[in-house]
């Protein structure tokens, strides 16, 4: 079966994690403890605003959308989105990823991370060889 987006996106799962923040603190665990030397920037995107903050958060450059953190290596740049195991990503999120990848910067959705150092490792065998 041909994937549906250009973009990795692990398959929603029940039984997997119930909300993406505790994915999202996984991951950047097991980067912190195994792979120090890539650095991870968290995107605060998410939540709920009023009409004023959102106007706010778009004069401050906000987009809407936008993975929820950057892994930067090497002069590389990955785009990771975390959701929970059966939560669902936006037409928002969809369009965005979409142009992250017609600029040639990898992107995923991961609801584990471990699938999500797996994909990174794939994508970047190198930055995985440094002090091993």
């Amino acid at each position: 079966m041909k994937q549906p987006y250009p973009f990795h996106i692990d398959k929603r799962d029940a039984k997997g994690a119930k909300d993406e923040m505790s994915v999202q603190v996984a991951f950047r665990n097991k980067m912190r403890m195994k792979y120090p030397h890539i650095m991870l920037v968290g995107i605060p995107n998410a939540g709920k605003r009023t009409a004023w903050e959102a106007r706010q958060r778009s004069k401050e450059g906000l987009v809407k959308g936008f993975p929820d953190m950057l892994a930067i290596y090497d002069g590389c740049t990955a785009g990771l989105e975390f959701k929970s195991g059966t939560g669902q990503i936006s037409d928002a999120q969809i369009d965005t990823l979409n142009r992250l990848v017609r600029m040639q910067i990898p992107v995923g959705v991961f609801r584990s991370a471990e699938s999500a150092i797996e994909w990174l490792k794939g994508n970047w065998p190198h930055a995985f060889e440094v002090g091993q």
